[in-house]
């Protein structure tokens, strides 16, 4: 078998950090004139220029449930034939259903446009994917591809080759999948950039969970309250995406790795070309086992080799092998087999004794057991850190110390997925043209969690929560250094970018960072980094180009945030309160979703709807209207004897129009629906109509009567953006009304292209490394581009700052 392919899967599955990005936006602590416009000297990331303001590192926040002891790891795979890949691990027994973490997986972080078809183009206008002559037939990839732009397209297909392992692709939650609008090549990822994306991936073993929080939790799913106190120059610039709650899905033992089940088990294509599988990366699950690879093992295991040994017969472990490669071409079963009496013994006499066969085959002999004192010695503790609102005012979230740490010991480690390229970032629309403002290009709101340098094209973005450390660059309590301690990273930073470039063209990565401790730090301390001087040069001259106050209608959206309207009940003004008009375009910010479930009788069935009509005594027949009539044909729609709907009375509309919301749910009970629970793109657009009178639920616990009341809403429905099939309602220009509508089964969602972080304005800015030694330096030979002159800020406060740094 082909281990170095499957070696580098691993590796890029164990590892993600970053920095938070000037995340918090700004607290103005001093100000400078520059250009005739005062700036402020802003503390935002903790970004300390002044001997007078307060230290992030003199504050320190009560944590109630902070852990006296590390318990969730980062050490190298337990995964059999995986070398230099790293996976995550528990050193204590974890129940079912019992979080993980101490808070939401935050940030995660969404990559908008992110496809190949958003490369950028040569000067020539490139064919559009509708466009084609009379005559002859063109392929749309060849069209694409005759205008590409090389060196942007070489940096595109690394930065997706390596992040397409790292990213939730399936699995994001809708107000990540809304930013956009619903054209294909404006595909949005979900970046889960600390925990959700190091755990390894496993068909049988996975154990994760992972709800979104709840609207009214402490950290809700997306918090855009921010929006309501931060400076129009600071909006935009770090993640409202809190990410997820992760909950084990089964029971785990104290040194199991944990897995996540990617959703790549299906069967292996034995009859590819190795040599075709070597050099693409996406071929990398032939070379992972999957379920009926264990299940293959645990039968033989069961009906053939347990019986001889129960005979006290001693299987003939060659012959056996060579009988099954015959039989069977399966390298990764072979692999699996037991080939000791001993192995065969443990499998069947079991560990946990709450597994099956095929979890125990795949925790035997797929793995190596580790135990708590092992991980401890090998790996890096993950949970030093837990998320929090910064102790720096207007600062966003930071990250808060769980454990005392001491001067010198690590913080948190931060494997890196690097960019050759960071022009991989820059934002483009579908026809391959830039999207720039006035100053600069638009980027990915990515950039601001990597780490780089301004003579340099690469970039180094962390996966785990490294990436929540502010910016503090007078007293910082913690420093990015690189991790001596491995010796691929160690390696790896010494390579020339080409180098760098043909070491990760199948997508495996191999730098490492750490965040290590410049002194003691307690218990509920905010942990700070120093960002670095051309960070704050740009922050400064992005501060200068924010000199437009909003508009009155600005002003109008920015005091209305959807994470306060999902807390409370549906907005009033956002109801129609008359069946025949739509809340679709009554504000310019948010828009109304209703988890909505299908069906083929109630949304796809012309046939389903003549019953209803013929239910009701409506005039309409099916020689009027029937399966076969072309909804695309005026003719036949002026003739649709559904067109007057609005000129019934509200009974009739109801009648034919409405089913009841239980029909559309998998919810075994609808009033408990919630949008921590939800499915991909299960929200669709809706227009509350009104509120029905409230019921109230009577609901039995043990001998227990618990009545509580519970709002219902009559809403329409309207066609998924994304959903490939039609609804007969929208092919009929007609509406669909759906009753009983529980209050958790409708959301607030941010129209697309209206968030803060796809403000054309909003500040972009890689991080930087300390450049004090050997051990915090940006590799000298990856700086290939020459400084760019800036912008010199002449200020006594600032110049006496920066003489410090």
């Amino acid at each position: 078998m082909t281990t170095w392919l499957l070696l580098l899967f691993w590796m890029v599955v164990a590892t993600t950090t970053h920095a938070s990005p000037v995340a918090a936006a700004a607290t103005v602590a001093a100000s400078v004139e520059m250009d005739g416009t005062t700036v402020p000297v802003v503390d935002d990331h903790n970004m300390m220029m002044n001997h007078n303001v307060v230290h992030s590192n003199t504050a320190t926040t009560h944590l109630p449930n902070n852990k006296k002891e590390c318990s969730i790891y980062m050490a190298p795979s337990s995964l059999k034939g995986v070398v230099n890949g790293y996976g995550v691990y528990t050193t204590r027994d974890i129940a079912q259903g019992e979080a993980f973490l101490q808070a939401p997986d935050f940030p995660s972080i969404p990559v908008l446009d992110y496809g190949m078809s958003q490369l950028p183009r040569t000067n020539r206008r490139p064919r559009r994917r509708d466009e084609h002559d009379d005559d002859d037939h063109h392929d749309d990839e060849n069209d694409y591809n005759e205008f590409m732009d090389p060196d942007q397209a070489r940096a595109r297909r690394q930065f997706l080759t390596m992040f397409n392992n790292y990213w939730w692709g399936r699995g994001k939650p809708d107000h990540v999948a809304y930013l956009a609008d619903d054209d294909e090549s404006t595909t949005t990822v979900d970046f889960q950039i600390t925990f959700g994306s190091l755990p390894n991936h496993h068909c049988v073993l996975d154990a994760l969970d992972s709800p979104y929080p709840s609207s009214s939790s402490l950290l809700p799913s997306y918090d855009d309250s921010w929006r309501l106190s931060l400076p129009a120059g600071c909006r935009g610039a770090f993640s409202y995406h809190l990410g997820r709650n992760f909950t084990a899905s089964r029971s785990l033992m104290a040194g199991e790795e944990i897995f996540l089940n990617y959703g790549y088990c299906q069967d292996h294509d034995w009859d590819q070309d190795d040599d075709d599988a070597d050099n693409n990366n996406k071929n990398w699950q032939r070379f992972i086992p999957n379920e009926d690879d264990y299940e293959q093992v645990a039968q033989l295991v069961q009906n053939y080799l347990w019986p001889a040994i129960v005979a006290n017969q001693t299987p003939d472990w060659d012959q056996f092998q060579t009988i099954y490669g015959q039989l069977h071409y399966n390298p990764l079963v072979q692999q699996l087999l037991p080939t000791t009496v001993d192995q065969v013994q443990l499998l069947m006499n079991g560990w946990p004794n709450d597994q099956n066969l095929v979890q125990r085959v795949a925790y035997y002999q797929g793995t190596t057991p580790r135990t708590p004192d092992w991980i401890r010695q090998h790996g890096w503790c993950l949970e030093h850190l837990v998320p929090q609102r910064s102790t720096i005012p207007h600062a966003g979230y930071g990250a808060l110390a769980q454990h005392d740490i001491a001067e010198g010991d690590m913080v948190v480690p931060a494997p890196i997925l690097h960019i050759i390229n960071r022009s991989a970032l820059d934002m483009y629309d579908r026809h391959g043209n830039r999207m720039e403002n006035q100053q600069q290009q638009q980027q990915q709101l990515l950039l601001n969690y990597c780490i780089g340098h301004v003579e340099s094209t690469v970039l180094l973005c962390p996966n785990t929560n490294a990436n929540l450390l502010n910016h503090d660059s007078v007293q910082p309590n913690a420093q990015f250094r690189w991790m001596a301690e491995d010796e691929q990273s160690e390696e790896w930073r010494r390579l020339s970018v080409d180098e760098l470039w043909q070491h990760s063209q199948g997508g495996q990565r191999g730098l490492m960072l750490q965040v290590v401790a410049l002194r003691d730090i307690a218990v509920g301390e905010e942990v700070t980094v120093d960002y670095g001087r051309d960070w704050e040069t740009a922050w400064q001259q992005h501060y200068v180009r924010i000199k437009e106050k909003p508009t009155p209608l600005e002003d109008l959206a920015s005091s209305r945030t959807v994470q306060k309207a999902n807390e409370q009940d549906v907005i009033r003004w956002l109801q129609s309160h008359d069946l025949r008009k739509t809340t679709m375009d009554l504000d310019e910010y948010m828009f109304t979703g209703c988890q909505y479930r299908p069906t083929e009788a109630v949304d796809y069935s012309h046939q389903n709807l003549l019953y209803r009509m013929a239910a009701y005594n409506h005039p309409m027949t099916a020689t009027s209207w029937n399966d076969d009539n072309d909804s695309d044909d005026d003719n036949d729609d002026n003739d649709d004897p559904l067109r007057d709907w609005e000129s019934w009375d509200n009974a009739t509309i109801l009648n034919l129009l409405a089913t009841e919301y239980r029909h559309h749910t998998t919810h075994p009970v609808p009033e408990q629906v919630q949008y921590s629970t939800h499915h991909d793109e299960s929200h669709w657009p809706c227009s509350v109509i009104y509120q029905e009178e409230e019921e109230e639920e009577e609901t039995e616990r043990s001998t227990m009567k618990n009545t509580t009341t519970t709002s219902y809403y009559t809403v329409r429905i309207h066609q998924h953006p994304r959903h490939d099939e039609t609804t007969i309602w929208t092919e009929r220009h007609l509406p669909h009304f759906v009753t009983h509508v529980p209050r958790g089964a409708i959301h607030y969602f941010v129209k697309p292209y209206q968030s803060d972080q796809q403000r054309p304005d909003a500040f972009r800015h890689f991080l930087g490394l300390a450049e004090i030694d050997e051990r915090t330096a940006f590799p000298k030979q990856w700086k290939n581009r020459s400084r760019q002159p800036s912008l010199v800020v002449a200020t006594t406060t600032t110049t006496t700052a920066a003489d410090e740094l």
